[in-house]
Formats: C-alpha cells, structure tokens, sequence
C-alpha cells in the first residue's frame, strides 16, 4: 500500500527509494515463522488476554487513584491543608510498564511478520 501510494506521487523515484526498501526485508524463512506465531491461535488468545488484564489492571489504578483525588478533594473542602500523598504502590507502575513492554513487542512482530503490509 505504501509503496502504490509511494509510485503514484512520486514516479521520479521508481527506480531509487521504492527498490531499496522492497529489498530491505526479512529472509522469507524469518517472515513466515513469525507469521506463523502472530497468526496463531494461542498467540492470538494470550494477547487477548494481556489486554482483558490491563483492562482490570487501568481499572484499579484509576480507582486508587481517583480516591487520592476525591480524598484531597474533601480536605480542602474542609480547610485541612493538603496532606503529602504517596504516588500509589510501586506494583501498579511496575504492571504499567510490563504491559508497554508486551504491547510493544507484539507491535515488533506485527511488523516483522507483515512488513510494509502491516501499513
């Protein structure tokens, strides 16, 4: 698709930059085999299931944090001054991040496994 869109507005460079990247792809062994596993059932069905559990996990960070707001909140209300509050337990960032870095390399794969198709 890229590369169509490529050729139609620029046919001055059909024979330079549209032939380098066409050339620039994985051996068809490395492809296929990585294909194969995205493409796969299993595969699929743990990232379905990574993304129920982010779900739950944006659930009950939003929760923790959403009562630190209100509970702020409430105090100034009141007139207490603001009380020093933690940034949350060290477990939700840890999750957050664990997340990305499984989101991220399934990205990877995607485009290994479909290169300029991925687009």
């Amino acid at each position: 698709w890229a590369l169509r869109l490529l050729r139609h507005f620029s046919p001055s460079l059909q024979g330079s930059v549209i032939q380098q990247v066409s050339r620039r792809r994985l051996p068809r062994r490395l492809g296929r085999a990585v294909k194969g596993l995205v493409e796969h059932r299993h595969f699929q069905s743990a990232i379905i299931l990574i993304i129920i559990l982010n779900v739950a996990s944006l659930a009950i960070s939003t929760h923790h944090y959403m009562n630190q707001a209100l509970d702020a909140w409430n105090e100034a209300q009141v007139g207490e001054l603001p009380k020093n509050r933690s940034p949350g337990p060290v477990w939700m960032d840890v999750v957050d991040v664990s997340f990305a870095v499984i989101f991220t390399l399934e990205l990877l794969l995607r485009l290994c496994a479909y290169e300029l198709g991925f687009f």
